[in-house]
């Protein structure tokens, strides 16, 4: 009796030692895949052209990517801790309104915003979601923020320069 209890511990050992291994080796494989998978967006977020942020249910802005040092001047770790309506201004929309489109769509889509501060404010235009925790309680916002100035100035020297157009032409009209 003794004996086949020793091999029957023995045999139940090995089970163990196999099951270990072979758990052990694809725990090691998930690891290296998620390892690759951390680089890879590790990667794209601090890449980016565009400023990818979330902001939380406070407005705080609590996640910026680096790509908002060459847009800003600033580093996130500059500004994250900010409430973000302090760096946003809205020209184009009432910023009450606005708000009230991502509550109700739940994200807003190529808006033109005012991005910095002082005389150093760039246009930008900004793609948002909310995001809900698994409650369906708690939400942050999430987005990214296009540089769109350069296109912004010439969009307003192509308006200029048509204005300029248009005078002349009335007043080349005035005087025949």
């Amino acid at each position: 009796c003794g004996l086949f209890l020793v091999s029957l511990l023995m045999t139940w050992n090995y089970t163990l030692q196999k099951e270990v291994k072979a758990r052990t080796k694809m725990l090691s494989q998930t690891l290296e895949k998620l390892k690759g998978s951390e680089q890879k967006y590790r990667s794209l977020f601090e890449n980016l052209l565009d400023i990818y942020f979330q902001v939380d249910r406070k407005g705080t802005l609590i996640l910026l990517s680096p790509s908002v040092g060459k847009a800003l001047g600033r580093e996130p770790e500059e500004l994250l801790g900010q409430r973000a309506v302090e760096l946003v201004s809205f020209p184009e929309r009432e910023e009450k309104a606005l708000f009230d489109t991502l509550k109700t769509k739940g994200y807003l889509e190529d808006e033109e915003v005012l991005l910095g501060e002082g005389a150093k404010k760039k246009w930008f235009s900004l793609n948002a979601r909310m995001v809900w925790d698994q409650e369906g309680r708690e939400f942050t916002v999430e987005g990214t923020l296009r540089d769109i100035d350069q296109r912004k100035r010439y969009e307003r020297a192509l308006r200029e320069e048509k204005e300029r157009m248009d005078a002349t032409l009335r007043s080349v009209d005035e005087g025949v």
